[in-house]
């Protein structure tokens, strides 16, 4: 690499971390009650029967909001097409539909390996 010094996780933690449906299933982190979430390589993928709209859209392995805006929560089937075929286009990878929750996404930075007191929230 560029043996540039940074401070952060290491390549791996990242490289996983990123990976939101990998996560999701190998640490059993949910963002609702159900963990309820499917992913797309095409748009003209089937939506499976259990996905109940409203819907939110967005890059499988991106961070801190990327590619998350006001388009990202679909109504029908109708939306969620265009905006699976316009993230795809702009990100070039997986694309995660999971179910809808009203309110604010933030990312919360942990420091160390057990704190529990020390975090930070990028809104």
């Amino acid at each position: 690499m560029m043996r540039i010094p940074y401070t952060g996780s290491r390549v791996l933690t990242l490289a996983l971390a990123l990976d939101k449906p990998m996560t999701s299933v190998s640490y059993g982190i949910t963002t609702s009650q159900r963990l309820i979430f499917q992913t797309f390589e095409r748009p003209d993928e089937p939506l499976d029967p259990v996905m109940k709209f409203p819907l939110f859209v967005k890059p499988s392995r991106e961070g801190t909001g990327m590619g998350v805006s006001a388009r990202s929560v679909v109504n029908n089937v109708r939306e969620l097409r265009e905006q699976i075929k316009y993230t795809l286009d702009k990100y070039q990878q997986t694309i995660l539909v999971e179910e809808f929750i009203e309110g604010r996404e933030v990312t919360v930075g942990l420091v160390g390996i057990y704190c529990t007191n020390s975090t930070q929230t990028a809104r």
